[in-house]
């Protein structure tokens, strides 16, 4: 699923007994990503939650895509970028709102 803004996608996987969910960055690497475990049939409903959570969660931009000041991208949930130091915040959203303060590397590309 391609973010409105076009910058990064969600993909979600599946493996033996877990549900991955990731972020594809801007540079096509999808090595952002959570593992949610599910055991068996009387987990999915829990495990479907929670990837619905997650799913909502970067499309509300209470997780975010961000860069840091080596170029790595990684996710944080939003309240906790405000202490980082030189990075860069992408939102979901085509409309970021984002304020881009060039000095505090905050915004949208």
């Amino acid at each position: 699923m391609k973010s409105e803004s076009r910058i990064f996608s969600i993909w979600i996987a599946t493996y033996n007994t877990e549900i991955t969910i990731g972020i594809e960055d801007p540079n096509g690497k999808i090595d952002i990503h959570s593992h949610i475990p599910c055991y068996g049939l009387d987990d999915l409903e829990a495990c479907v939650a929670e990837l619905s959570s997650f799913i909502e969660n970067i499309k509300a931009d209470n997780l975010v895509l961000y860069q840091d000041e080596d170029g790595k991208y990684d996710w944080i949930e939003s309240f906790e970028f405000e202490n980082l130091d030189n990075c860069k915040k992408f939102s979901w959203k085509i409309n970021c709102k984002y304020p881009i303060f060039p000095t505090a590397g905050i915004g949208l590309f």
